[in-house]
């Protein structure tokens, strides 16, 4: 069973972080060549899920791990959403770090699979606390042009296969 951090493991952890990452150093930090590792990322990923549903106290522990997964054998694909996830974690709990988490996620998220999920992840949960409403209210008209267009292809597409 994964365990509740306490508030001092986070705040050393946060420390770690602040003074262990520069955007740049994460960026160019090396990627984990273990595949039984990055199953074990994307496992801790799924579970978030399942978390998510069930028991939400524990998405910050598995975003701690995830995090000093990361640390210890390298970047994964789902390394973004470590990150992502942690900073929603704390910026959840009243730690402004998590934004300085949630923009180091969308750059390791560039060319990720999971693009779309940091993207919301961090835009919808963290940046708002931190950044001035006007200054994300593109991305979010953004996303709202897109779920239209979504919807209009799919009505069409309805429209076509019914005639």
């Amino acid at each position: 069973m994964l365990e509740i951090p306490s508030k001092e493991t986070i705040q050393i952890t946060n420390n770690l972080l602040m003074s262990r990452m520069s955007h740049d150093s994460m960026i160019t930090m090396s990627p984990c060549t273990q595949q039984r590792a990055v199953f074990v990322m994307r496992l801790y990923h799924e579970l978030t899920y399942v978390y998510y549903v069930f028991d939400q106290t524990r998405l910050l522990a598995i975003s701690l791990r995830m995090v000093s997964l990361t640390f210890e054998i390298g970047l994964t694909d789902t390394s973004s959403l470590a990150f992502a996830n942690y900073g929603v974690e704390l910026i959840a709990r009243g730690y402004l770090i998590g934004s300085k988490l949630g923009t180091l996620a969308l750059r390791l998220a560039e060319n990720s699979k999971y693009i779309s999920y940091v993207i919301a992840a961090v835009k919808q949960y963290i940046l708002w606390v931190v950044e001035p409403l006007h200054a994300i209210a593109e991305s979010h008209l953004v996303g709202f042009y897109a779920g239209v267009n979504l919807i209009v292809c799919f009505l069409l597409l309805l429209l076509h296969h019914s005639h």
